[in-house]
């Protein structure tokens, strides 16, 4: 259900949807329990609760008296959250408008977030990083993606989605994408550029355990997902999940059917185990002391999820080696 219509002063407006949205949680953990259930059920749910969280927060915070656009990247973007997952936000506003207000509401709405224990809100993948300000005009990102941003920031933005705000700026922000994000001097180079950007990401593995910057891993998936943004209409992809997208890329010819298969069975597997690992507070990747424990709790649980044979390890290392292979070959055949 929706958050209540919310009312009375601002702590008691924060405790009242830090209730639902508990309540929210629990009710999608006991209907729909893994590993029975993976990211095409449960993305969806969390990611509807937490885009209403979102909202509501940019209610209380004020967000509604400018001419912000919010839009979420990432999970959210994507609707493929799990439990834990960070939401990732960024917010736009027109050229002639008051950045300074538009930012001090931001960081309300992230300070609302916080003290309501919903998903941790990471405005981070905003234009130019960390450093910069909170929130950036129009003309701030045209000028951005148009000849500073890298690679990889660019891939970020192919899986925006507005969330709230002004829908005006956001189909303003919208069109920037389109014209300057995924454009024929990107797609030129195509393959070099995947390959370089994920060699970045790959000097950050954690080692056995990681599913995630690991050679193999949800970066080799999630690069197959945002390339195929530069290659297919974009109305042939509007907000579609990993899935969904390589099941687009099979139909295509870009895939065939034996990759497809092993790579959506890769991303349920990696999907299911992170978010396992945050819903029972466990450290992931595992502390050298948690590994036995963390290895036998997988097992049990997710274990019979994978059709290789041996430790619940060994399985992640056996698909992340075959899900590199397909990387490889798919980046290949871009030529």
């Amino acid at each position: 259900g929706d958050p209540p219509d919310l009312k009375g002063d601002e702590q008691t407006r924060l405790n009242s949807l830090t209730r639902w949205y508990e309540e929210s949680l629990l009710y999608i953990h006991c209907q729909n329990p893994v590993p029975e259930n993976g990211p095409e059920t449960l993305g969806p749910l969390f990611s509807e609760v937490s885009e209403k969280a979102v909202k509501t927060l940019f209610d209380i915070s004020g967000g509604y008296e400018t001419p912000a656009a919010v839009f979420a990247l990432g999970s959210l973007g994507s609707r493929e959250c799990r439990f834990g997952s960070d939401l990732d936000l960024v917010a736009v506003i027109p050229d002639d408008c008051d950045t300074a207000a538009a930012a001090r509401m931001v960081r309300r709405l992230a300070e609302y977030g916080r003290r309501t224990h919903i998903n941790p809100i990471d405005v981070r993948l905003r234009g130019e990083g960390e450093g910069s300000p909170l929130v950036q005009t129009l003309e701030s990102y045209r000028n951005y993606f148009g000849d500073r941003a890298d690679f990889w920031e660019l891939l970020a933005f192919t899986k925006r989605r507005f969330i709230c705000g002004s829908s005006e700026t956001g189909c303003a922000f919208d069109e920037i994408i389109e014209r300057n994000v995924i454009r024929k001097e990107i797609r030129a180079g195509l393959k070099e550029k995947l390959l370089s950007a994920r060699k970045k990401l790959e000097s950050l593995s954690g080692g056995s355990w990681d599913v995630k910057h690991a050679p193999g891993g949800l970066y080799d998936i999630g690069f197959i997902d945002a390339s195929a943004r530069f290659i297919i209409p974009p109305e042939k992809l509007r907000e579609t999940g990993v899935i969904q997208t390589l099941e687009r890329l099979q139909s295509e010819g870009l895939l065939i059917k034996r990759e497809t298969a092993a790579l959506a069975g890769a991303y349920r597997l990696y999907y299911l185990t992170e978010h396992t690992a945050a819903l029972h507070d466990l450290t992931f990747p595992p502390l050298p002391e948690r590994e036995a424990f963390l290895e036998s709790y997988m097992s049990r649980l997710l274990g019979g999820t994978i059709p290789q044979k041996g430790s619940f390890t060994t399985k992640l290392e056996t698909t992340k080696q075959a899900i590199r292979k397909i990387f490889l070959q798919y980046v290949d055949r871009m030529g």
